[in-house]
């Protein structure tokens, strides 16, 4: 080999090595997830809730409720965007206190709260008469300050934020992290522990009009195009949020095949979209988490409500089969009442477990439904002076195919 062409040949490979050695550089330069973050559990005193030292344990049934409390931040806190948020007065603190009370649920899942110390004020001012004495709250990666929690009666063994999951894009180089947080409480309950998964998946929201309008005139593009490519870049954050907490779930399930489990929160979408889909464990043959509210209360299972009226299906309280074995029939409820309304745009639900039932018939063994199992009766659900969700139910136990 000639000597020029031999020197060429070792400049190039000299080039490449270089190349190597920095893409490794930039790789080493990215910082790894840290792991998952063990989070404070904060008790509050069985006098101050004006029980007994020796508060007697909780045996028997009990009931796992979402509830997105809506933009709970103190005085001077929380904004979207350039724009306050409006606090909660204590008039929509009284309400909110009625619908816990109407909800009267043993644990509840949390979104939109600000933190634990305005958690345990509430609870103290408002809810002293509910025996809730263990709570937690994450900051999560929520710009405004809205965050996930846990409300319950029964002792909570563990609490971890899973907040710096890696959420992999589709076309975007790099992973990113969940835009809020995955809470996991391990709870002491009845007939052995379960976990509970807390989420508030990415909202669907793009930037305001005018925003985008002054990003079409910078990059020179018709107003509709920008705003297109707004709303796809948010569906694909959130279906890479879907993913990556599916897979936390998934891995979590397979290495604890009869862990009880309930994910709960605010899917930001609804039951039909991928992100949910994709969330649930519908895309494969995995382990699948079971949408109660669909499965009992079937289409038309409202959970929000917009300030236009607008209504919709995008709360999750979702089980494992392990944990869905064990749900009292005719115990999912969506909480309408004028006090949630006011309260929130969120309605809660909750789903009762007693932990002596099982429930291996057609839910576990995916035997066809009969068509007498099919007919449906109206149901009328009551707590204390306020109505529940009236919806059909089923006279049997079904799963909706498809979901």
């Amino acid at each position: 080999m000639p000597a020029a062409r031999r020197l060429s040949q070792v400049v190039a490979d000299g080039a490449r090595t270089l190349v190597q050695r920095a893409k490794q550089a930039v790789v080493r330069a990215i910082p790894e997830p840290p792991p998952s973050i063990a989070t404070d559990v904060v008790r509050i005193s069985p006098t101050a809730l004006g029980l007994a030292r020796t508060h007697k344990a909780h045996v028997g049934p009990y009931t796992i409720a979402t509830f997105n409390v809506e933009n709970f931040f103190p005085e001077g806190v929380g904004r979207l965007g350039d724009r306050a948020m409006p606090l909660k007065t204590p008039e929509s603190q009284r309400a909110l206190a009625d619908a816990f009370k109407q909800l009267d649920a043993d644990i509840v899942g949390i979104q939109e709260i600000y933190n634990a110390a305005t958690m345990k004020r509430f609870v103290e001012t408002y809810l002293k008469d509910l025996g809730y004495q263990f709570l937690s709250v994450t900051r999560g990666n929520d710009t405004r300050g809205i965050n996930v929690g846990i409300l319950s009666r029964l002792p909570v063994k563990r609490m971890q934020s899973h907040a710096n999951l890696p959420v992999h894009v589709p076309g975007r180089a790099q992973p990113e992290r969940l835009s809020r947080d995955l809470l996991q409480a391990t709870i002491a309950a009845p007939g052995g522990d379960i976990e509970i998964f807390v989420v508030h998946q990415k909202s669907l929201r793009i930037p305001p009009g005018h925003e985008i309008a002054e990003m079409a005139r910078r990059r020179g593009l018709p107003f509709e195009v920008v705003k297109a490519e707004e709303q796809a870049a948010t569906l694909a954050k959130q279906e890479g949020e879907a993913w990556a907490v599916r897979d936390f779930i998934r891995g979590f399930q397979r290495d604890n095949p009869r862990a009880r489990i309930a994910l709960v929160g605010d899917g930001n979408n609804v039951p039909a979209s991928k992100p949910i889909q994709i969330l649930l464990g519908h895309h494969d043959d995995d382990p699948k988490l079971h949408h109660v509210l669909l499965e009992d209360l079937g289409p038309g299972a409202v959970t929000h409500e917009s300030p236009h009226g607008h209504m919709s299906e995008i709360d999750q309280l979702a089980l494992s089969p392990a944990l869905r074995e064990l749900t009292v029939p005719g115990s999912v409820e969506i909480l309408r009442s004028e006090a949630a309304r006011i309260s929130s745009d969120h309605f809660p639900a909750k789903v009762a477990i007693d932990p002596a039932r099982k429930r291996i018939g057609q839910i576990l063994a995916g035997a066809p439904i009969l068509a007498s199992a099919q007919e449906t009766t109206p149901a009328l659900v009551l707590a204390g002076n306020s109505v529940l969700a009236t919806a059909p139910v089923r006279a049997g136990v079904s799963a909706i195919s498809g979901y």
